[in-house]
């Protein structure tokens, strides 16, 4: 009798090793960003379309910045977030370098600091500034369209 093998584990949360690799299943782990520009090189959805089309992505990016800083300045999301402690490194200022294990070198110190808001919005974002931003795969693919302009800050996985 044959016996299949789980590919995943909910009890421990772990995944197959060869699921993570099979060409139908590996998609399921792609970042979000290399999704967005496998869909715009499928499409033919260049930057400088992106640029162009109303509503062209840049100009949305704007506006999300703008409603998000006049949400923040009114207290709109003050009673959805929840104060998080958390220990903040400050980095080398002379050379920009952060040596996470290193603190004892005095490079980098921690700070106790509390996150009270979103803070991966901008609010002196401008139109002229997210259409200077240069895509952010482009060093792994020559293809590449999504700037940071337009991504979801890193920190929403927390």
């Amino acid at each position: 009798m044959h016996h299949q093998q789980k590919a995943f584990d909910p009890k421990s949360g772990v995944v197959e090793s060869s699921l993570r690799s099979h060409p139908v299943y590996k998609a399921l782990w792609m970042p979000m960003i290399d999704t967005a520009d496998l869909v715009a090189e499928r499409y033919g959805i260049s930057r400088e379309k992106q640029a162009r089309r109303p509503p062209a992505f840049d100009e949305y990016s704007l506006i999300s910045q703008q409603r998000t800083a006049e949400a923040q300045k009114k207290g709109l999301f003050d009673d959805e977030i929840v104060p998080l402690p958390t220990k903040m490194l400050v980095k080398d200022k002379e050379t920009g370098k952060v040596f996470r294990s290193f603190a004892i070198l005095r490079r980098v110190s921690e700070q106790d600091y509390v996150v009270t808001k979103d803070e991966c919005n901008r609010s002196d974002t401008t139109l002229e500034g997210l259409a200077s931003l240069k895509p952010v795969n482009l060093d792994k693919n020559p293809k590449a369209t999504v700037t940071a302009g337009c991504v979801v800050c890193c920190s929403c996985r927390a």
